[in-house]
């Protein structure tokens, strides 16, 4: 149905931001598999390894990129349900697949909320996150 497996993921980030947008208030993570994956879901406890991209949400679509590991040599460990990421994470990637591709829209509660980070993450911000579960 579509040109390549990039304009398949394209599209479905532009619908999860759509759905975003139509939202009167994003009160709990939004999230859009841009690849399913193969094998067993992600449950609380399992250790992974991820990918991942981050930017803020704003004027209706991807912001500025606040934080990535993609071109790094190094994916991010952790085990889920651990409290070590955001709780939007945690939720987010529950019944994800090895090699799954999913973008996550987080709302500020479920982020890092009223008080941000300092010089990177403005004070209730919404975050967009396109992670991928590698190991």
């Amino acid at each position: 149905m579509f040109e390549s497996e990039k304009a398949a993921m394209d599209f479905s980030k532009q619908l999860c931001i759509a759905k975003c947008n139509s939202s009167p208030s994003l009160d709990s993570v939004l999230y859009q598999d841009l690849i399913v994956g193969e094998g067993q879901e992600l449950e609380v406890g399992d250790s992974l390894e991820v990918a991942y991209t981050g930017w803020l949400f704003q004027n209706n679509g991807l912001g500025q990129v606040f934080d990535s590991n993609v071109n790094k040599d190094k994916l991010l460990r952790l085990k889920l349900g651990s409290g070590k990421v955001i709780k939007g994470w945690e939720e987010g990637m529950m019944g994800m697949k090895k090699g799954g591709r999913r973008l996550l829209i987080i709302p500020p509660a479920w982020a890092y909320g009223s008080q941000g980070i300092a010089s990177r993450i403005p004070p209730d911000s919404t975050l967009v996150f396109e992670v991928e579960v590698k190991r």
